[in-house]
């Protein structure tokens, strides 16, 4: 479908594009264009005696829609927030009475819904105040309200980390085989020179940043070992690796490995990371069912998911988190709830229900796959959580994505007393983290979030590796200088 937007103010093109998503799936932005198009935005607004009018009107293949409203206006710098969101919920009001859609999460878009309500929370309002303020203002469902004040109330029970706290990521860009709806950069497990060298560079910058540790007043929270699939690597190359970050790993209060992949799992790499006081780890099947698996690029059966996690737990692993997609092609309800039912049976502390999504860099969106109906994936999240939460495991972190089926969210289940607290940091920007490896973004978190910086070190493991002296310089600018 072709959109055209005319405007007198071509700054927030992004915004619009979000909101316009909201209501239409595959669309072709154009701006200020001399163009037959299926929907035409004219965007006007006028300032007179310090008040903004803003206009929306649309026309074409939807009734004709037109939404007005004043706000105060101060000058353009100082409400650029104001002048933005005044032209977003313009946007959203005029194509919510003409598309007669109603999304759940209202006109949310480019904020995750919890660290909204933190924010106006920290103002001074109740928790109660706080959701009605985003139900009000942005037209969020009361069901999406009602989920936002349980997983604040989870994560409260948990508490946050203070200023000296410090997270350590550890990426590791390898991978068995590529899922087509990833798309995080990562390598096929094959190239062993490769993966060598890339373990005596994050073996370095391991032991770099050991050293400026030493000096400072950094306290280790947590250590997350992610990807990519960490137990892609060769038990040696893990165990070197383990060695090399042995000392910072005895003080973390929780340390996780991403196990996800059945096809990477042995007895011996279990072996070794329990042998490591680590618990916490993530057995990812995505869906019980074959011809699904098959279509998505996993090599692997639910028969291994669950040899693994048997496994796992016959080893004295006692925190195991697995991750579902609802919405994966050519599923419906009842498939995903099939899948449901017997991840559930296997009693997992955590379970991550993600809805799927189609980003840029993925193999879906290379071969053009389509979102599927968010009618029938809002069902399948619906059903996720009725089924978490009468199974006594309670919502704790969740977040939201572009181009998500049905514009719905992630959501990270726990149950009592397991939650994964780099998650509830991660998703909530309260903790600052030191990224180790490709792929990795380091974020100094200043107190109460007031300032957050962040550097990102390079994704391929081949510039990475070239680049390693560059990336542990940047984290010396960022955390130590």
């Amino acid at each position: 479908m072709d959109v055209l937007l005319i405007t007198p103010t071509e700054e927030y093109l992004k915004d619009v594009g979000d909101v316009v998503s909201l209501f239409i799936s595959d669309y072709t932005l154009h701006v200020n264009e001399d163009c037959i198009a299926d929907i035409t935005i004219t965007h006007e607004e006028s300032i007179i005696s310090g008040t903004r009018k803003l206009n929306i009107t649309l026309s074409g293949v939807y009734n004709t829609s037109s939404f007005s409203e004043e706000k105060t206006y101060v000058d353009k710098i100082t409400n650029k927030r104001t002048h933005k969101r005044h032209l977003k919920l313009n946007l959203y009001n005029a194509l919510k009475e003409a598309t007669s859609i109603s999304p759940p999460w209202g006109a949310l878009t480019g904020i995750r819904p919890t660290r909204l309500t933190y924010a106006y929370m920290a103002e001074g309002g109740t928790l109660e105040e706080s959701l009605n303020k985003i139900s009000n203002r942005f037209d969020v469902s009361s069901e999406k309200t009602e989920l936002l004040k349980a997983v604040i109330l989870e994560q409260q029970k948990y508490g946050f980390s203070s200023i000296r706290d410090v997270n350590i990521y550890v990426g590791i860009p390898f991978c068995l085989s590529r899922c087509r709806y990833c798309s995080f950069f990562s390598a096929l497990a094959g190239d062993t020179a490769l993966m060598e060298r890339y373990t005596d560079c994050l073996i370095k910058e391991i032991s770099a940043v050991k050293d400026m540790l030493k000096s400072s007043e950094y306290s280790i929270r947590c250590v997350y070992f992610g990807g990519g699939t960490p137990t892609a690597l060769s038990e040696n190359m893990l165990e070197r690796i383990f060695i090399a970050l042995e000392t910072i790993m005895s003080s973390a209060r929780e340390i996780t490995v991403e196990a996800g992949r059945p096809d990477s799992i042995s007895r011996e790499k279990l072996s070794l990371i329990k042998s490591f006081n680590i618990d916490r780890i993530s057995i990812n099947p995505q869906t019980r069912h074959l011809a699904t698996l098959k279509a998505i690029g996993r090599n692997h059966t639910s028969e291994d998911i669950e040899k693994a996690f048997y496994l796992a737990r016959d080893m004295g692993f006692n925190n195991i988190n697995m991750d579902l997609i609802a919405g994966l092609p050519g599923e419906n309800i009842d498939v995903f709830l099939d899948t449901l039912n017997w991840a559930s049976n296997m009693n997992p502390e955590n379970l991550t229900v993600h809805t799927l999504s189609i980003k840029r860099a993925s193999l879906m969106h290379l071969w053009k796959d389509s979102l599927p109906d968010g009618n029938i994936v809002s069902g399948m999240i619906d059903s996720a959580l009725e089924h978490c939460i009468n199974n006594k495991m309670n919502p704790y972190y969740l977040y939201r994505q572009k181009n998500q089926a049905g514009n719905l969210e992630n959501i990270g289940f726990t149950k009592e007393g397991k939650a994964c607290l780099y998650n509830i940091d991660t998703m909530e920007d309260t903790c600052s983290v030191i990224a180790l490896g490709a792929g990795g973004i380091s974020k100094r978190v200043w107190e109460n979030r007031k300032l957050i910086k962040r550097s990102p070190n390079m994704m391929d493991p081949y510039r990475y590796i070239e680049r390693i002296d560059e990336m542990i310089e940047r984290k010396r600018q960022l955390f130590f200088s």
